[in-house]
């Protein structure tokens, strides 16, 4: 899996949220799944590809820290959609907390996958 299959894993995290905000409940979503960062494919990737990254320090420690609160944030979306609040949740990952920091997170991640590319082209 390439960071840019990564990316769109995250892109999808969103979406699911939004559909279980909207009352699709055909997916089932728990907030202690939802909160653990090193459960979904960009976890996974930052794992193994943590010396090629290292080039990126300080990119990597925001990327890091955003991922975690990434997943925080999702974890509230989900308890809030299981408490009856999809109002508030989808409320949330359309234009609150949750989206903001999903935004954030995939620049970060679109900036280190071009970061990335730019150092395998010049080798």
């Amino acid at each position: 899996m390439d960071l840019q299959d990564v990316i769109e894993d995250h892109q999808q995290w969103s979406a699911r949220l939004r559909r279980c905000g909207l009352g699709d409940l055909g997916e089932r979503l728990d907030a202690e799944t939802a909160c653990h960062p090193n459960r979904c494919a960009l976890g996974q990737w930052l794992n193994r590809h943590r010396p090629l990254a290292a080039v990126h320090a300080q990119d990597l420690d925001r990327l890091l820290q955003e991922h975690a609160d990434f997943h925080a944030k999702a974890a509230v979306v989900v308890a809030l959609i299981q408490a009856g609040a999809a109002e508030s949740a989808l409320q949330s990952v359309q234009h609150g907390d949750f989206a903001q920091i999903s935004q954030r997170l995939l620049r970060h991640l679109t900036a280190l996958r071009d970061a990335l590319a730019g150092s395998n082209s010049s080798d």
